[in-house]
C-alpha cells in the first residue's frame, strides 16, 4: 500500500487531518503506528512558519518554496530512519517526498523530520541534532540552496515544518568585497552542532552541542559580492548582549570591521538588518611585512579578535589557553594545563605527565584559535629574527609607552610596528597593575629546560629581549601571520561503516586535506554514547569501543574549518549463534559454523559433507567415486552416476547438514529459498567488522542485521579470495538442466565481493562457509 503523510508546512497550527489513499480511497489512520516501515511513503511537505521558511524567496518577498534536488530526513524515534527526496523541477510551495524509513519502530512514538538532509543528522526520540554550518555560501537576495535548516515533529503522521535558525541580512556598497565574518562580541557559539526539540508552543528550541565562535561567508560560485544585493546569514538564535562584528575581506589582505556595540537580538525566524555594512569603513590589512620569515600584525589579541589600534594592550593570557579571565584568576590552582601542580600537557621534564611538546598546538594557541586563517602566536625564534633584524626604540604613542621596531631589511625599512608596553597578570603581584613602564608577550615555545615556564619577550624602558615567565602568568599576545600555513580543505574517514562486538575496539583514521595542511586535528563524537562511545587516539584519530547492542554515528570534525565526516557503526552482541530476527521466515545465526563471534571465518566444508578436510577436489569428494560423473547421492540424472532425486540434504543427527550434525536442534543449513528470501529483503554494506572485512546484511523488515564475513573460498589445499568475497553453501542441489557444465554436480550457495549478495551454483567439492538458520 502507498501512503501518503502530509507534513503540514505557510500555517501556524498544526492541521491534524485524515488522508484518502490515492489507489483504493480507503481512509487511512494516522494515529496509529506503522506495521510495515519499509513501505514506500510519499509526504507532502508545508510550511509551518508564516514565511522565510526554505530557501528560495518568490518575488512577493515572504513565501518560500520547495526547489529540485531538495531532500529531507524523516526519523521515527530514534531508531528507525530514511532519505525523502522530491521530484519538483519548479518551485512550489507544496512538494511530494518520497523514501522509505528502515530501522526498528520498538518504543518510538513521534516522527521528526529535518531540512536539508544529512546523513550526520541524528534524532533521539526527543529531539533531532543537525549543524548550522560555519562555512556558508549565500546568493543575491535568498538563502543559499539547502542552507537554512528546518525541523518538523508530531506523535502522528502530519507534520509542519519549522526553522531553526534566524538570519542576519548585509548588502556592500564597495566592489571587490570576496568574504565576510560573522561573529558575537562577547565570544557567543553562533554556529555548530545543536540540537533541537519543541517547546510548549511546538517551536523548536536549539541547545549547543558542539559550538562555533564565526560564520565565514562567500558568494556562491566564487568572486565578489554585487554591491546593493542582501546576502543572509543563518545563525543559531539568541541575544548578543555586546553585539557583533562584520568583519569584511577584500582578497586575502585587506579588511574592515563593522561592528555593532549595542543589544543585538536574533530571533528564530526573523531577521535582522545591516544595509551597506562597509558605509565609511577604510580597508587595511591588519599586518605588516618587515621582510621577515612571518608577518606581524599591528596589533594586540583580544578574545573578539584583534584590538584595532596600535597603541592598545588588548587582553591577557596564560600560555596555552585561549580565553583571558580576571587578574585574581591568574594563578597555578586556575591554570587549565595543571592538576594541582603537576603538568597536564607541553612537559619535556618529570613535573608531571610528559609528552615532549615543545611549541603550542593550534588548538592551543590563543591566536590561531580566535583569529583563524593563517594566524598564530610567534615562536621563540621568530621573536628572535625580530630582535634580530630591526632597529627598536622607546617612545609613545598617544601617550602609550613602548617600543617603535622598524625593520632593517633592504626595501623595508619605511616598514615598522609598536608593541605598548602592557605590564602582565597574576593574582599575588602587586606590580601586575599596568604602569606603562615594561611589557610581557608570550611566543608559542615551552621553556624545554623548565617546562612549568614559556618563553616570552620582556620590553621595558632600558632593555628588550627573549626571557621566561611562569606559564600560569597574563600576557599579552602579539600575533604573526604565516604565509606558509595551508588552511584544511576537506575531510574524509578511512570507514563510512563499522562492525563491532561488544566490548571491542577499533580506530579510525580522519584523512584531512590537502595532505600538508598545517592544523590536522579533529574532534569526535558519538551519537549514542550508550552504544558506542569515541576518544582521540592521535592528531587524527578516534579509537572507537563498542558498548552495547545498536547502531550509532561517529562524526569528525576538523579544528581547523569545521569539515565533517561520519562512519555508522553497528555493535553485535558478543554471543556465539546467537539468532537474529531479520523479520524473515527463519532465524540467521549471528556466526558462521566454527567461528565464536561474527567477524570469524569459520570452517569451510564441501557440499554435503560435515566435517572439514585438508583437500577439495572431486577425488577427495565424499558422494562420487573421484569424479563428478560418478555422483553417489544427491543426483537427479543418471548421467551423473547414482540417481536418488534427492534435491535436499539430509538433516538431523547422521545427516549430511553440516548445521543440523554440528549444532543440533532445529539448527540446520539455508536453503536456496531462504538465501532468495534474504538476497531479496535485506541489503548489504561492504565493511569491516573487528578490522575483518565483509557483508553487513541489514533487514528492510526491522533494521535488525547480521554480519557474514568475506572468508573466500577452498580448492585443493589453499584458501583464496579472503577478506575479498564471501560463499555460504544453501542446502539445496543444483536441479537445472544439465548441459557440458552444469548439471547435479553443482549446489546452490550465496556469493558476494561487495555489498550486492546474489544466488549462483558452483561444483559441489569447494570449501564454502555456512551460516545456520532456525525454523
Amino acid at each position: 500500500m502507498k501512503a501518503r503523510i502530509i507534513l503540514t508546512i505557510p500555517m501556524m497550527v498544526v492541521l491534524v487531518v485524515a488522508c484518502t489513499n490515492e489507489l483504493n480511497n480507503t481512509v487511512i489512520d494516522y494515529d496509529s503506528k506503522p506495521s510495515h516501515i519499509d513501505e514506500l511513503l510519499t509526504i507532502v511537505a508545508r510550511s509551518g512558519d508564516t514565511s522565510d521558511t526554505k530557501t528560495a524567496i518568490q518575488p512577493d518577498g515572504t513565501s518560500i518554496y520547495w526547489t529540485e534536488g531538495d531532500a529531507i530526513n524523516l526519523f521515527y524515534g530514534s531508531s528507525s530512519s530514511g532519505e525523502f527526496t522530491t521530484a519538483i523541477t519548479e518551485p512550489s510551495e507544496v512538494a511530494e517526498f518520497t523514501g522509505n524509513l528502515t530501522g526498528s519502530v520498538q518504543g518510538a512514538n513521534a516522527y521528526w523530520a529535518v531540512y536539508p538532509f544529512n546523513a550526520a543528522n541524528t534524532c533521539d526520540g526527543d529531539g533531532v541534532t543537525l549543524t548550522i554550518p560555519s562555512a556558508q555560501t549565500t546568493v543575491p537576495g535568498t538563502f543559499a540552496d539547502k542552507l537554512n535548516p528546518a525541523v518538523a515533529t508530531s506523535p502522528g503522521l502530519d507534520l509542519a515544518f519549522y526553522n531553526v535558525g534566524s538570519w542576519f541580512i548585509f548588502s556592500v556598497s564597495q566592489d571587490g568585497i570576496t568574504s565576510a565574518v560573522f561573529e558575537g562580541n562577547n565570544n557567543e557559539d553562533i554556529a555548530g552542532t545543536v540540537r533541537v526539540t519543541m517547546d510548549d508552543s511546538s517551536r523548536p528550541v536549539s541547545s549547543v552541542q558542539n559550538g562555533i565562535k564565526r560564520i565565514t561567508i562567500t558568494p556562491a560560485g566564487g568572486g565578489a559580492f554585487t554591491v546593493g544585493e542582501d546576502y543572509y546569514i543563518v545563525l543559531r538564535p539568541q541575544t548578543l548582549s555586546n553585539g557583533y562584528t562584520l568583519t569584511l575581506k577584500k582578497g586575502a589582505e585587506l579588511k574592515a570591521k563593522c561592528t555593532v556595540s549595542k543589544t543585538a537580538s536574533f530571533a528564530r525566524s526573523q531577521a535582522r538588518r545591516k544595509r551597506n555594512a562597509d558605509n565609511g569603513l577604510t580597508f587595511m590589512a591588519d599586518y605588516v611585512d618587515l621582510g621577515l620569515s612571518v608577518k606581524w600584525s599591528k596589533y594586540n589579541l583580544s578574545d573578539n579578535g584583534l584590538v584595532g589600534s596600535q597603541e592598545s594592550y588588548g587582553e591577557y593570557y596564560a600560555w596555552g589557553e585561549t580565553e583571558t579571565k580576571d587578574r585574581m584568576d591568574f594563578n597555578q590552582s586556575t591554570y587549565s594545563l595543571n592538576s594541582g601542580t603537576s603538568i597536564t600537557k607541553y612537559n619535556t621534564n618529570s613535573y608531571g605527565f610528559v609528552d615532549k611538546k615543545t611549541i603550542l598546538e593550534p588548538g592551543d594557541d590563543a591566536a590561531a584559535v580566535i583569529l583563524g586563517d593563517n594566524w598564530r602566536m610567534p615562536t621563540e625564534a621568530e621573536w628572535t629574527e625580530l630582535l634580530q633584524q630591526c632597529t627598536w626604540t622607546w617612545t609613545s604613542i598617544n601617550l602609550v609607552n613602548g617600543y617603535k621596531i622598524t625593520s632593517k631589511k633592504t626595501g623595508y625599512t619605511d616598514q615598522w610596528i609598536f608593541l605598548p608596553a602592557a605590564g602582565y597578570r597574576v593574582e599575588l603581584d602587586a606590580n601586575s597593575s599596568l604602569t606603562g613602564n615594561y611589557g610581557f608577550y608570550w611566543s608559542s615555545s615551552l621553556d624545554s629546560n623548565y617546562p612549568n615556564d614559556a618563553r616570552s619577550l620582556q620590553i621595558d624602558t632600558y632593555s628588550h629581549g627573549v626571557s621566561y615567565n611562569c606559564r600560569y602568568y597574563g600576557l599579552t599576545i602579539r600575533p604573526v601571520l604565516d604565509d606558509t600555513w595551508e588552511s584544511v580543505t576537506g575531510l574524509s574517514l578511512n570507514k563510512n561503516t563499522l562492525c563491532l562486538s561488544e566490548n571491542n575496539t577499533e580506530t579510525l583514521s580522519a584523512i584531512v586535506l590537502p595532505q600538508t595542511a598545517n592544523n590536522k586535528r579533529v574532534t569526535w563524537v558519538s551519537s549514542d554514547s550508550a552504544i558506542v562511545t569515541v576518544v582521540s587516539s592521535g592528531l587524527a584519530a578516534g579509537t572507537v569501543t563498542a558498548i552495547a547492542p545498536g547502531s550509532a554515528t561517529i562524526t569528525a570534525t576538523t579544528e581547523d574549518g569545521g569539515f565533517s565526516s561520519s562512519c555508522t557503526v553497528t555493535v553485535f552482541p558478543s554471543v556465539p549463534n546467537e539468532m537474529v530476527d531479520l523479520g524473515l521466515s527463519v532465524k540467521w545465526a549471528s556466526c558462521n559454523i566454527g567461528a565464536s563471534v561474527p567477524e570469524e571465518h569459520g570452517n569451510r566444508f564441501a557440499w554435503g559433507e560435515t566435517n572439514t578436510k585438508y583437500n577439495h577436489n572431486w577425488s577427495t569428494y565424499k558422494w562420487c567415486s573421484g569424479s563428478y560423473d560418478s555422483l553417489t547421492k544427491y543426483n537427479t540424472n543418471d548421467s551423473y552416476g547414482t540417481v536418488d532425486n534427492v534435491t535436499e540434504l539430509i538433516q538431523g543427527q547422521g545427516g549430511d547438514d553440516a548445521a543440523a550434525v554440528t549444532l543440533g536442534g532445529d539448527w540446520r543449513m539455508p536453503t536456496s529459498a531462504d538465501w532468495e528470501e534474504l538476497c531479496n529483503n535485506c541489503t548489504g554494506s561492504w565493511t569491516t567488522y573487528n578490522g575483518v572485512f565483509g557483508n553487513l546484511v541489514t533487514s528492510s523488515k526491522n533494521g535488525n542485521s547480521i554480519f557474514l564475513p568475506a572468508s573466500g573460498s577452498k580448492t585443493d589445499t589453499s584458501v583464496s579470495n579472503l577478506e575479498s568475497a564471501g560463499n555460504y553453501w544453501s542446502s539445496s542441489l543444483y536441479t537445472g538442466t544439465p548441459n557440458y557444465y552444469d548439471g547435479p554436480h553443482k549446489a546452490w550457495y550465496m556469493h558476494f565481493h561487495n555489498s550486492t549478495l546474489s544466488l549462483q551454483y558452483i561444483d559441489r567439492y569447494y570449501g564454502y562457509s555456512v551460516r545456520p538458520v532456525c525454523d
